[in-house]
């Protein structure tokens, strides 16, 4: 089974920006646009396809690990020295992101590097020459994008947006600028706005397929996980626990290497629409209001809006999508009931139960395996979940309670090389 790869990055990116979004006030669409103009760069350039994938795809996740690391600012309960390692720490797990893929351009300090200044003024304060052109490419459209929203600006700001470049001349190569500035004309402007940007991405980047069973997918999981999780200090492990019992399921089960994979990707994938929904609300103390309530439903509706954008994930988006779907009708978004409901959607919805039940929250602390099961019988009793998979949960999660699931060892695991379609 495959899927768009390049599509894939673009939907989890999505989460990304959600996130930074509430937390920093990033423009929509920042990393999409990002990845749209460092491509149109490196094509001005002469770079070769698989150079010009290498950095838009690092450009998409440049930001990876900006909500991980700097949740506590959005508090402002950091100090400026702490600030200054998280900036440092998320630029090297976004490297370490970008470099699990299974690119055929090497992507080294591409994301690494991109809050270098040519001076030496850096994060890592790293001379012009001892970082990767690339990198700069995506701190100078960064910068740009930053300082002037171009999802929305219109061609009268044209010579606006060159003179904001030009003024970029201590902190960015002449290369960058001088790139920026040939390419940056009234279309590519245009190109950028929220109603073409999906449209310029599929034109100026090739289209890269991944098989579904590839090991990659599992690290693919985890950055999206990994985006949504930290949004919330209280679910900050839900989604990796939910893949990391979902994938321990799978196993008991008996499913192929390829098929725990893909459950497990589809378990990484699952509450990505939960990028939506504002940090107030996940963290409420109290009873949630009726419209708080249909803005925590709302994000089925994204998770399955945006990963039905990503051809060959049909599969995928059915069960991620449903993971809250219940037997008896009653459940949400769409009210399947009984046999409208396959396996693996029963299964998801099963283990999302368990995780959100036994984990701590605002409005209960952690619950050991004895309690959490309680809660799931009488579901059972009740007619919305499935009962064979509750016992297989109570049988197999027995010995974890309380405990972290660990993650599936990959570490041994070689990835394959994507297909290209240019």
């Amino acid at each position: 089974m495959e899927a768009r790869l390049d599509i894939i990055c673009r939907v989890i990116t999505r989460a990304f920006d959600a996130v930074e979004i509430e937390m920093f006030g990033v423009s929509q669409q920042h990393s999409l646009r990002l990845a749209a103009l460092t491509a149109i760069m490196g094509r001005y350039l002469g770079y070769a396809e698989d150079h010009i994938m290498a950095i838009a795809l690092s450009a998409l996740f440049h930001d990876s690990a900006l909500a991980e690391y700097h949740i506590g600012e959005f508090v402002g309960n950091y100090s400026t020295e702490v600030k200054a390692a998280n900036m440092r720490a998320h630029c090297e797990k976004g490297q370490r992101h970008i470099d699990i893929l299974p690119l055929n351009h090497k992507v080294e300090g591409f994301v690494l590097y991109h809050h270098e200044r040519v001076g030496g003024t850096g994060v890592f304060q790293k001379q012009e020459g001892e970082y990767p052109l690339e990198a700069d490419f995506i701190s100078l459209v960064d910068d740009i994008d930053v300082a002037i929203h171009l999802q929305a600006t219109q061609v009268d700001d044209i010579y606006r947006i060159r003179e904001k470049a030009n003024q970029m001349r201590e902190s960015h190569s002449a290369i960058s600028i001088d790139t920026f500035l040939a390419i940056f004309d009234e279309k590519t402007l245009l190109s950028l706005h929220r109603e073409n940007i999906n449209k310029t991405l599929d034109e100026c980047l090739p289209h890269l397929y991944i098989d579904l069973s590839d090991p990659a997918i599992i690290l693919l999981a985890d950055l999206n996980a990994n985006a949504i999780d930290y949004k919330s200090a209280f679910t900050k492990k839900h989604t990796s626990q939910i893949a990391n019992r979902t994938y321990m399921m799978c196993d008991y089960y008996g499913y192929s290497d390829a098929e725990k994979r893909i459950m497990y990707l589809a378990a990484g994938l699952h509450d990505i629409g939960k990028a939506q929904v504002p940090r107030a609300i996940l963290e409420k103390q109290g009873k949630l209001t009726g419209e708080e309530f249909r803005i925590i439903k709302s994000h089925v509706y994204y998770t399955y809006e945006w990963l039905s954008e990503v051809p060959g994930f049909e599969e995928v988006t059915r069960w991620a999508a449903g993971h809250h779907e219940k037997l008896d009708g009653h459940g949400y978004p769409r009210g399947l009931k009984g046999e409208e409901l396959d396996f693996n959607t029963r299964m998801l919805g099963c283990i999302d139960i368990y995780q959100a039940v036994c984990e701590a929250r605002p409005y209960h602390d952690a619950r050991n395996h004895a309690d959490t099961m309680d809660i799931m019988y009488s579901m059972v009793d009740d007619g919305k979940i499935d009962p064979q998979i509750t016992k297989d949960l109570d049988t197999i999660m027995a010995p974890w309670s309380l405990k972290d699931v660990p993650a599936p060892e990959i570490s041994a695991l070689k990835t394959g090389a994507i297909i290209s379609s240019y």
